[in-house]
C-alpha cells in the first residue's frame, strides 16, 4: 500500500480500520462529515482568535488579523460574537449539518474551556508562542525513503509528518508548552477504552507533536497537554475531562521514531487492507463512515467499503489504487513527504 506521509488523524484512522485509512488516504476519497466535529471546529476557531489577541497584545498591536475574518477590533473578540462568527463559518461551508440551536452549546463548551482550572488554560492569560502552527517534516533516515510506481509513474521520497498545533505557550527561556484541544470524548476509538494517563504517555498523536516540534525546533524544550474541555457518560459512567500532561524526554523521542518506522512499515507492506467488519454491521460503520453507504460514482449496488474490497481481491492493490485514486493528493492536499513527482489525476 501506498503511504507517504502521516498525520495524527491518518495513525488513528488506521488503528481504527485499516480499509477505511486506505480509501480516505490513499485513494483521496471524502468521508462522512460529521457535526459534532464542525461543533468542535467551532470552538477550536473561538479559542484560536482568543491566542491571536493575546500575541496582538503582546506585539502592541490594536487588533487581530484572521484569515477567515479578516481584521477584528479587540473588542470584538468576545467569547459570544467568535462563537457566532465561527458558528456561521462552519455552517456555511457544510449547510444543512450543524443545527442552529447548537450554537449555545458551543458556546457554553468555549466558556467552559477558559474557566476551567481559574482560567489557567485561558489563551488571554498565557505567554503564547503561537496557535495553529502548522508543521511539514521530512524523516531525513534511510528507513524512511519511498519509491512507488504509480499509473507508470515513479513516486520518490521521504516519509512526512504534517498537521497543526492548536497552542504553544512559552513556560521558561527555552521551555514551551504543546496544548492540544479536545471538545469530545476521553475515548479511544480504536480500543473502545478510556484513555488514561498511562494510555496518553503512548498516545501517537501526542507522542507525533512532539517528535516534530522537536525537530522543527532542536533548541527547545516541550511538555505535551491534552485538554478534554468537556465531561461526557461512557457506558452510564461520568468520565471527566481535564488536563493530562506529559512531560516527554529523549526516550519518548526514540519511542515516537519507533512507532513511526514500525507503522510505516506495517502499512506498505499490506496487500488487502482489514475492513472492521466485513458486512459493515459494527455501529462504528454504519454511524461513523460514509464508505458504509453506496455511493453510484463508484458502485450502483454495493457499499464503497466491499465493493473496493472486492476489487482488491481481483485485481490486487496496484491495480485498484491506479484506477480508483486521485492521485494528485498524495502530494499536495496530503502530502507529507516531498516527492520528485508531481503526479496527475488519472481516471480508470
Amino acid at each position: 500500500m501506498l503511504v507517504t506521509y502521516f498525520r495524527s488523524s491518518s495513525l488513528g484512522t488506521f488503528s481504527m480500520c485499516e480499509q477505511k485509512y486506505y480509501l480516505t488516504y490513499v485513494l483521496g476519497m471524502k468521508d462522512k462529515e460529521n457535526a459534532k466535529a464542525n461543533y468542535g471546529n467551532v470552538v477550536h476557531k473561538t479559542l484560536e482568535i482568543l491566542g491571536k489577541m493575546k500575541i496582538a497584545k503582546q506585539d502592541k498591536k490594536k487588533h487581530v488579523l484572521d484569515d477567515d475574518f479578516g481584521k477584528l477590533k479587540f473588542s470584538e473578540c468576545t467569547i459570544e460574537n467568535l462563537n457566532t462568527l465561527a458558528f456561521d463559518h462552519y455552517d456555511a461551508i457544510n449547510p444543512g449539518l450543524m443545527l442552529s440551536k447548537e450554537r449555545k452549546l458551543t458556546q457554553e463548551w468555549s466558556e467552559l474551556a477558559v474557566s476551567r482550572y481559574d482560567g489557567e488554560l485561558d489563551p488571554r492569560n498565557q505567554d503564547i508562542e503561537s496557535v495553529e502552527e502548522f508543521f511539514e517534516i521530512d524523516i531525513p533516515h534511510e528507513w524512511a525513503s519511498y519509491e512507488y510506481e504509480v499509473g507508470g509513474q515513479i513516486l520518490k521520497g521521504q516519509l512526512g509528518i504534517k498537521g497543526t498545533v492548536d497552542m504553544i505557550y512559552r513556560e521558561g527561556n527555552k521551555l514551551f508548552h504543546i496544548l492540544d484541544y479536545k471538545t469530545g470524548r476521553r475515548y479511544d476509538w480504536s480500543t473502545d477504552e478510556v484513555k488514561t494517563y498511562d494510555s496518553l504517555q503512548n498516545d501517537k498523536q501526542l507522542l507525533l507533536y512532539y517528535y516534530a516540534l522537536k525537530n522543527k525546533y532542536p533548541e527547545r524544550d516541550f511538555n505535551v497537554s491534552i485538554y478534554y474541555i468537556n465531561d461526557h457518560k461512557i457506558d452510564k459512567e461520568m468520565v471527566r475531562g481535564g488536563v493530562f500532561t506529559m512531560v516527554f524526554g529523549p526516550e519518548d523521542y526514540a519511542k515516537a521514531e519507533e512507532m513511526l518506522k514500525s507503522r510505516f512499515e506495517e502499512i506498505r507492506s499490506l496487500q488487502r487492507p482489514a475492513l472492521l467488519s466485513q458486512t459493515n454491521s459494527h455501529w462504528k460503520c454504519r454511524s461513523l463512515c460514509a464508505y458504509s453507504k453506496i455511493n453510484p460514482d463508484i458502485s450502483p449496488d454495493q457499499p464503497v467499503c466491499t465493493f473496493i474490497r472486492d476489487q482488491i481481491v481481483e485485481l490486487g492493490i496496484d491495480e485498484t489504487t491506479n484506477r480508483y485514486a486521485d492521485l494528485s493528493k498524495l502530494t499536495t492536499y496530503t502530502g507529507g513527504g516531498r516527492a520528485n513527482v508531481e503526479l496527475k489525476n488519472r481516471k480508470s
